[in-house]
């Protein structure tokens, strides 16, 4: 995930974002300017002032504020998530479940930064601060207190471990096409939660049958039209559908001529049938009484991989 539209302002504090659309990525883990981040480090430890983001760091290490070979420890990341004001239980998930646990073969120094990870194929572990949104938003519009949770390209089971820690009453079930990334999710899930979870090493098509009702379905890779609309009706009236999109005509014209996106895009066109996934927005939705879906919170400013579709 990038931070993307980000602009900053050379004689003074950092710009918040050139996009028009809120709220952004950036409003929560911002990249700072150098006088801010001079600012922030005579005030502030390293963790807190960098917020640990890959940028920030690298601009520290080049302005040379902070040591070439500082590495963050898994108590100055959960110290980072735990400045924001998103629900304690989720932030205290991240206290339970070591990110660490979730990877191999990755440099020791990556593992506590508030960065997206590669981890098999075209696998990502996402940025711990994208976890904490995407969970919080489900816990903050979810109405029952039991269920069923299906992640669509589960990778590593990381992110449903921590909803897993979230809501305890709740029956975890991924769906993942990376055929050792299931199994070695399948064996570290059902090691904490038993058989309140299952990984399927499968691919969810508009075709695909639900073995049992379902509450919650979050998608973990961008698609053009975000809702896969058959999945979404098998979800239980009052369940949470939250998913990654591209931005839609009217999202994409509202930005000026000097945003980030008209930089890299001329028009919709191009962005739509290009390499649109770079800004892509995160919709959260409710399944109203009557059966229809009913957008209740939209992030925008990020970057995931795409959903692969058979």
């Amino acid at each position: 995930m990038n931070n993307l539209g980000f602009a900053t302002n050379p004689n003074g504090r950092y710009r918040s974002v050139s996009s028009p659309l809120r709220p952004v990525y950036a409003e929560y883990f911002p990249r700072f300017n150098e006088s801010e981040l001079r600012a922030r480090l005579m005030r502030l430890d390293t963790s807190l002032a960098t917020l640990l983001s890959t940028y920030n760091l690298s601009e520290a290490r080049r302005l040379q504020l902070i040591p070439q070979n500082f590495e963050a420890r898994r108590p100055d990341l959960i110290r980072v998530l735990a400045r924001t004001d998103f629900d304690a239980r989720v932030v205290d998930a991240f206290r339970k479940v070591d990110r660490g646990e979730f990877v191999e073969a990755i440099d020791p120094s990556q593992l506590y930064l508030n960065a997206t990870l590669q981890t098999l194929g075209h696998s990502f572990l996402s940025a711990p601060g994208l976890v904490l949104y995407m969970v919080d938003r489900i816990v903050r519009n979810l109405k029952s207190v039991t269920g069923r949770i299906v992640e669509i390209g589960s990778g590593s089971g990381f992110h449903l471990a921590i909803i897993g820690e979230v809501l305890p009453k709740f029956a975890l079930c991924g769906y993942e096409t990376e055929q050792q990334l299931a199994s070695q999710s399948t064996n570290w899930l059902t090691s904490r939660f038993g058989n309140r979870a299952a990984v399927f090493n499968k691919a969810v098509e508009a075709s695909t049958v639900f073995p049992a009702p379902v509450d919650v379905v979050y998608q973990t890779a961008t698609r053009r039209d975000g809702v896969i609309h058959e999945i979404a009706a098998q979800l239980s009236i009052g369940g949470i559908y939250q998913c990654v999109r591209a931005l839609t005509e009217r999202e994409f014209a509202m930005h000026g001529p000097s945003t980030w996106l008209r930089y890299n895009f001329r028009d919709y066109d191009e962005y739509f049938n290009g390499s649109w996934n770079l800004a892509s927005c995160i919709e959260t939705f409710l399944k109203d009484a009557d059966g229809q879906l009913s957008s209740r919170d939209r992030l925008y400013g990020v970057q995931f991989v795409e959903f692969q579709e058979r």
